[in-house]
């Protein structure tokens, strides 16, 4: 198959319109974020700093004091969809997937929810301080 010009334009353009959706994306989450979820009737409190280069840094806090705190990248695959990849989290006993996918709906500027794939993890809404 012989690729014209103009094929290679239109190719060309998807991925920038592509580029440009993701970077969108990305640059409404840069910042802090702060929420919490109820989990078998715990309340877990969450902080994340999304950052520009698509690094994310979490802790997140439950009722009974336990602590933890996850570092790796973010993307989105897919319009409504965040992807994480979990390079490093304390205490080193959590035995956490590599990789968890979420499903998001901004509420506002200042306001989002998302609720990992997993099963039994319900909807968190997060807002932003930062």
């Amino acid at each position: 198959m012989k690729l014209t010009a103009v094929h290679i334009s239109l190719a060309i353009c998807m991925l920038i319109c592509l580029a440009t959706t993701a970077f969108a994306q990305q640059d409404k989450f840069v910042g802090t974020w702060r929420g919490s979820y109820t989990l078998n009737g715990m309340v877990v409190s969450t902080e994340v700093i999304y950052m520009a280069d698509g690094t994310f840094s979490a802790m997140q806090t439950s009722g009974n004091g336990y602590a933890s705190r996850i570092t790796g990248t973010y993307s989105f695959p897919s319009p409504g969809m965040i992807h994480y990849v979990n390079q490093d989290w304390t205490p080193k006993e959590l035995h956490l997937p590599a990789t968890e996918d979420d499903q998001y709906e901004f509420l506002s500027p200042t306001t989002f929810r998302s609720k990992p794939l997993l099963p039994g993890i319900p909807w968190m809404t997060s807002e932003k301080v930062q």
